[in-house]
């Protein structure tokens, strides 16, 4: 099976050479595929969920590649050791659960680098990141099902302090132009100009603080979000 553009685009910011952790491996595809073509030497992938566990297995058992890659069932990097891989991909998953699993880990600056590819909260990650000794070096986006996908590859390394554009759109995306931006943000736009007109449009006699709150987030984005339109 053939990796997904989605795949193809983590897998191509796996460092050659060094031993990966797919944490959420689901069917174990991009493992195979990065040991299969020489990428990577040796493959570690964690599930937690039984039903995707026992297929990553079977896949790995069809592709011969048993004393290659190795599937371990458990949560997040739970069933790693310190030292046992030097890359970590987390792709896939929404950007709550990538944070807590680096969160839960103590030991992850030891790795070379973090591979992450979430699903939602994207800017949440990049925000741990900044705030947690890791430097962004390497993004990619791609389209795929209709759908946008923001790659992130993290080192450890000094903190940098991100702008909310940077942390929406990827420091290393903006900086080379990503041609996917302009697409990406104006889809983001039309959302945010449909929540704000629904809270135009909706009574508000007896909001709280929490709903003025989110007014005036929503706002605050409307207006960076015009900046970075018109920058692009």
């Amino acid at each position: 099976m053939a990796l997904s553009r989605r795949l193809r685009a983590v897998a191509d910011m796996v460092p050659e050479g060094l031993t990966l952790a797919d944490i959420g491996t689901d069917h174990g595809l991009l493992l195979c595929q990065l040991v299969k073509t020489g990428r990577i030497p040796y493959g570690i992938g964690v599930e937690l969920n039984m039903g995707p566990f026992r297929r990553a297995q079977a896949a790995v058992r069809e592709s011969g590649l048993e004393s290659r890659v190795e599937i371990r069932q458990g949560n997040g990097l739970g069933p790693l050791k310190p030292g046992e891989a030097a890359v970590v991909a987390a792709a896939g998953m929404g950007g709550g659960s990538i944070r807590g699993i680096l969160e839960a880990a103590g030991w992850i600056r030891q790795l070379q680098c973090l591979i992450l590819q979430p699903m939602t909260e994207v800017a949440e990650v990049r925000y741990w990141l900044s705030g947690h000794g890791w430097k962004i070096i390497e993004e990619d986006a791609v389209k795929e099902g209709g759908k946008y996908y923001q790659i992130i590859k993290a080192a450890p390394g000094p903190a940098e302090e991100l702008s909310p554009a940077e942390a929406h759109y990827g420091p290393v995306l903006i900086e080379k132009r990503h041609p996917l931006l302009r697409e990406m943000a104006a889809k983001d736009f039309r959302v945010l100009q449909g929540i704000l007109e629904q809270m135009a449009n909706a009574s508000y006699m007896d909001e709280g603080k929490s709903e003025n709150f989110m007014k005036s987030q929503h706002r605050q984005k409307a207006l960076w979000m015009e900046d970075f339109m018109e920058w692009l």
